[in-house]
């Protein structure tokens, strides 16, 4: 019974694992706010699996569903500049308290202009994100095991005059968190020949086509993430969260309406394929974004 429920805390943990930087974090995307303009966002999701997928592509009858309230904002520091924020607030069966804190700089060292009005530039951003509250990493609706992570991301986009815009980012995530004692010793008196060892990094790569007009926004995305190395979840048998390797191949999509000073969007997105440890998770979403100009 004790290591039943460990295990089902353990996956509950790696759904969220897989949500926050992909919904809570808000997109790192190719588009500058210009100095002094800001955007704000305040959105909610909602996602719901019926199957886990683990050891040697196994799947699981583990039922998942979660909401949750993020957060989001990016300012204009300079033109080449932005500042990127973002807050998620988990709804727990057992605690409902804000979780990892993102903060990330985007800057734009390359630009060009075609002819034809076309545009190309290269964007890189940098960030780090850990723990804005006490919460318990061990109980059902925790982020996890309040980790630490540095993404580095490098972003691609082609952009026409009518909107159109071709985008493709790659990311790479180094984690800085280590397993604490508690953590191991409860793994160890379970599971006494498990090998213990630092948190797998992971990279991701994104494609993305869409249109963006004045008042108008709509993309589809693909998004495949691969860990480099980590261990895998098997029935019965205790690991740390942290050490799992989660893979995932998502689709998805977004749309935007608004006018000058304000918008709203709403998204969806599914994993249909190369699952490792992540389940078949089907998400959408609604948000409500504020946009403040600069006067100049």
């Amino acid at each position: 019974m004790y290591v039943s429920v460990i295990m089902k805390q353990l996956i509950f943990m790696l759904f969220l694992l897989y949500l926050l930087p992909n919904y809570a974090q808000g997109p790192i995307d190719g588009y500058l706010k210009g100095k002094g303009n800001l955007d704000v966002a305040i959105g909610m999701n909602f996602s719901r699996a019926n199957e886990y997928y683990g050891v040697n592509n196994q799947s699981f009858d583990i039922p998942y569903s979660v909401e949750m309230l993020s957060v989001f904002a990016q300012y204009g520091i300079t033109d080449k500049i932005d500042g990127v924020f973002s807050l998620p607030f988990i709804f727990g069966k057992e605690e409902k308290k804000f979780q990892d804190l993102g903060l990330h700089l985007k800057y734009k060292p390359i630009e060009f202009n075609f002819s034809n009005g076309a545009n190309w530039s290269q964007l890189i951003s940098a960030g780090f994100s850990f723990p804005a509250s006490d919460y318990r990493p061990d109980v059902t609706g925790a982020l996890g095991q309040r980790a630490k992570r540095i993404p580095l991301r490098f972003i691609s986009q082609l952009k026409f005059e009518n909107g159109l815009f071709f985008n493709f980012t790659g990311a790479y995530h180094f984690r800085l968190d280590e397993i604490s004692q508690e953590t191991a010793a409860m793994v160890l008196e379970e599971n006494p020949d498990f090998n213990l060892r630092p948190p797998a990094n992971h990279y991701s790569i994104v494609g993305r086509v869409g249109l963006a007009t004045s008042k108008h926004f709509i993309e589809v995305f693909t998004e495949y993430q691969k860990t480099l190395g980590g261990v895998d979840y098997e029935e019965g048998v205790v690991k740390p969260s942290q050490l799992y390797g989660v893979d995932f191949l998502k689709v998805g999509g977004t749309y935007y309406f608004g006018m000058d000073e304000n918008g709203i969007a709403v998204n969806a997105s599914y994993i249909p394929a190369l699952r490792r440890n992540i389940g078949n998770i089907f998400s959408v979403g609604i948000s409500f974004i504020i946009k403040h100009y600069s006067k100049k």
